[in-house]
Formats: structure tokens, sequence, C-alpha cells
């Protein structure tokens, strides 16, 4: 018999005077990945991720942005603060509750100006949409996270270390 060891995080969010409600949720197998340096925000978890079958390490990070106008801009600072040093590879995911283009909504009740604050962000934390391409770094983490994507609201990022 195959046993796999599980390691979880988990974090309930319910944050400021609109009291998001949401959670944030890590697991990963213990036999092939070790995480380490777990950090949480009011926003985020993340952590070291070092792939035990290769040399392959990046950063790690979760996010569940405020649905409420009022808190956006909170939690794109946050984002900002996150960027790590230069040279560390860093995924970001989650659902951010934003988009920075408009044919990512299909509907009429835009914030360009929110928009314009994510595009930002994500310039400023050096971040790009994660491409395919990832799947020659790490082929079944990859594999897994794009179609994962695909069908929910979880939006992979990343450094260009990554692409």
């Amino acid at each position: 018999m195959l046993r796999t060891s599980v390691a979880i995080v988990c974090i309930k969010l319910a944050s400021g005077p609109s009291q998001m409600r949401g959670s944030i949720i890590i697991l990963w197998n213990k036999c092939r990945l070790s995480c380490t340096d777990i950090t949480i925000g009011e926003f985020h978890v993340s952590a070291n991720v070092q792939l035990k079958d290769s040399d392959a390490n990046f950063r790690l990070t979760v996010v569940y942005g405020p649905s409420q106008r009022t808190d956006k801009l909170r939690f794109l600072d946050e984002l900002k603060v996150l960027k790590p040093a230069s040279g560390v590879r860093w995924l970001i995911m989650g659902d951010f509750n934003l988009i920075y283009r408009a044919i990512d909504k299909n509907i009429r009740n835009l914030s360009p100006c929110l928009m314009c604050h994510f595009r930002e962000a994500l310039d400023e934390c050096e971040l790009s949409k994660l491409r395919a391409s990832l799947a020659r770094l790490m082929p079944a983490l990859a594999s897994s996270i794009l179609r994962k994507s695909r069908y929910c609201s979880m939006k992979p990022f990343c450094k260009p270390g990554l692409k």
C-alpha cells in the first residue's frame, strides 16, 4: 500500500469593516515538496517551495482578494510588499477579485481605475501571466495549475524566472 504524507496550511479570513469571508488553503505532498518560511497576511499565505526530486525552488503566494472596492487598494499594497528579492522565482495565484483587462469580464460595470491599479501592481512586482512554457521547468505542477485555472477564478501570475 502506497501512503502519501500531506501537509496543510489553512487560514480563514475575516477582516476589515466589510468582514470579507473566504479561505486560503495550501496542501502539499511532503514526499515531493518542502514548504518553509510560511507567512500569513491579511489577504495571502506564502511559502518557499523546494521540489525534492530537482533543484527547482520558488516562492509561492496564494491570495484571496477582497470583494469590497474600498479594500482593494489595501490588497494591492500588500501584494507589492510581498515581491521577493531579485532573482527569486515567484508564483502567485488565487482569487484576486480584480481584472487587468476588460476582456476578462463579461459585464459592463468595469472599473478602469481599479484595472489600472491592478496592472500597475503587477508591473511593479514584475509579474506576468503564467504561460504553458512553465511545463518545461516543472511539468506536473505546471500542468495542474494551468488546467485548474481554466475552470475557476484562480489566476496564476509569475516573475520571469518561472515562465
